[in-house]
């Protein structure tokens, strides 16, 4: 089985931007089975809605897509668990070790689609807005 993984801007966009947005209309031409998240993009999406103020217009609006999203995707949401930490704790030495610096949740997301995941039974493909890069 393999799957599409959505990165969190990719989502926020969808909620934001609607039915005639580029990236809704791709995701509309394939099975939603196809897709799937990270627990990091459920994190941060909960954590844009506590950065609104109580009486923030849209929060009532977000907190239900929030909870909409998350019963889509019930099944389809790759946990990061013990050993995609480990793996991240490699990943990061390594990157810091050559220089690199690449935003934490990025790299937590990321370690999902890394082969050397074995807790990972699927082949993953990420699709970000802007497409990072971890070389």
């Amino acid at each position: 089985m393999s799957g599409i993984i959505l990165d969190t801007d990719i989502i926020s966009g969808v909620m934001r931007e609607g039915p005639d947005d580029p990236i809704t209309i791709w995701m509309s031409r394939h099975l939603p089975a196809l897709f799937y998240l990270t627990s990091i993009t459920i994190a941060e999406l909960w954590q844009g809605v506590g950065k609104l103020d109580s009486h923030h217009s849209k929060r009532a609006y977000y907190i239900a897509e929030i909870e909409t999203i998350d019963k889509r995707f019930e099944n389809r949401i790759l946990d990061f668990d013990k050993k995609a930490a480990r793996l991240w704790g490699e990943m990061r030495g390594e990157a810091l070790r050559k220089g690199r610096i690449i935003p934490e949740l990025d790299l937590q997301i990321a370690v999902r689609l890394a082969p050397r995941h074995v807790c990972c039974d699927r082949q993953h493909k990420a699709f970000y807005r802007p497409w990072p890069r971890f070389d």
